[in-house]
């Protein structure tokens, strides 16, 4: 429950402190094993799967399983004993019983990770330290809503079609 409650800049700063080049505890670990440092910001390569990292455990996470924790709740336990009576393991109960009732709340939680990545934007800014303003623009870090405040910051195009 924790992660859902989790401001979206306090996760993306302790993230950032976590992936820090000089005192980041992830660069400890990798010294630690002999690993040469990565600078997680910089790499074209390694900042979506930084980006990925802190958006998948503050914002998606804590919601998600809520969701899947209420869907499980609601299938009657009536199902599970009636296969046991007819004999089913663990395996067929799951793959006959749970994953088919189980739908509904699938496409919810996919349908609201979508609308939340969709809406990304704190996490980037944050990490990144405003690499808005930084020309040319990075498309490594590219978010939807990034994009648009990139259009409207560097660009100016507020919203409008530009005539020729």
């Amino acid at each position: 429950m924790l992660p859902c409650l989790t401001n979206a800049v306090v996760a993306a700063l302790i993230f950032q402190q976590f992936f820090n080049l000089h005192y980041g505890i992830i660069i400890w670990v990798l010294d630690f094993f002999g690993i040469d440092k990565i600078n997680w910001f910089r790499e074209p390569t390694k900042t979506p799967v930084i980006l990925s990292i802190t958006v998948f455990w503050p914002r998606n996470t804590g919601w998600n399983v809520i969701l899947y924790l209420a869907g499980l709740q609601m299938i009657p336990k009536e199902f599970y004993e009636a296969a046991d009576m007819d004999g089913a393991g663990n395996f067929r109960k799951h793959m006959f019983i749970t994953i088919p009732i189980l739908p509904p709340i699938m496409s919810f939680a996919v349908t609201l990770s979508i609308i939340s990545g969709m809406e990304l934007f704190v996490e980037p800014y944050v990490m990144v330290n405003n690499y808005l303003s930084a020309a040319p623009l990075n498309k490594d870090r590219l978010t939807v809503a990034v994009y648009v405040i990139y259009l409207i910051k560097r660009i100016n195009r507020f919203g409008r079609e530009e005539h020729r």
